[in-house]
């Protein structure tokens, strides 16, 4: 069954796949909110971290930078999931379709990000063992404690 009814230009969905939709946009806002609570939590222990780290050591809050960097990273995420839960609930309400295709747009954009991330950590964690197993074969090893 087509998923947008061609006379009417509607939702054409089952009466159980549009209780599943709006299923799914419940958990999604769910988890986009809580995501973006522990993102702003993150920034703002960073912001603090790095007041602190140049208050006791004079310098190194530059890592502060990378943590709210990677706060807004994962705040853009949790919006992408919430945005997607929003959109949904209006098509399902409404019928329109543009709103349907919003709310996938920011669920694939939500995808798509995950899966880039996912790979690039088993691509570094891949190339860390790479690096410490030849350190390792060729004589070196972890430095003596004094």
């Amino acid at each position: 069954m087509d998923i947008l009814d061609e006379n009417t230009n509607k939702l054409a969905l089952e009466q159980q796949g549009i209780l599943e939709i709006t299923e799914s946009s419940k958990w999604a806002r769910i988890m986009g909110i809580i995501v973006m609570v522990i993102a702003g939590l993150f920034g703002l222990f960073a912001v603090i971290g790095s007041f602190a780290m140049v208050t006791l050591l004079g310098a190194a809050a530059f890592a502060g930078f990378f943590y709210l960097a990677f706060a807004a990273f994962y705040f853009y995420m949790g919006l992408l999931l919430y945005r997607y839960s929003g959109n949904i609930d209006r098509a399902v309400g409404s019928g329109t379709p543009s709103n349907l295709t919003m709310g996938f747009k920011n669920l694939k954009t939500y995808f798509k990000i995950n899966a880039i991330i996912i790979i690039l950590g088993i691509v570094f964690t891949i190339v860390i063992y790479i690096v410490v197993g030849t350190s390792m074969l060729m004589g070196g090893g972890f430095p003596p404690v004094e």
